[in-house]
């Protein structure tokens, strides 16, 4: 793989791990708890972070 497309695969997919998690964050604030949410929903698992940032929300990473 050519090195620019395999940096640019990681910077997008490091950056939708922080989309994720600023999402998940913005609906802390709707809770009385303050609490994020409990489930994220993700169309493909198999591609980006989503499962990095489910187990930083859930405090395993």
């Amino acid at each position: 793989m050519d090195h620019v497309v395999a940096r640019c695969l990681a910077l997008t997919i490091s950056v939708l791990r922080i989309q994720i998690l600023a999402d998940a964050n913005g609906c802390a604030p709707l809770s009385e708890g303050k609490r994020l949410p409990r489930f994220v929903l993700l169309d493909l698992v198999s591609i980006g972070a989503g499962l990095q940032a489910v187990d930083q929300l859930n405090g395993l990473a």
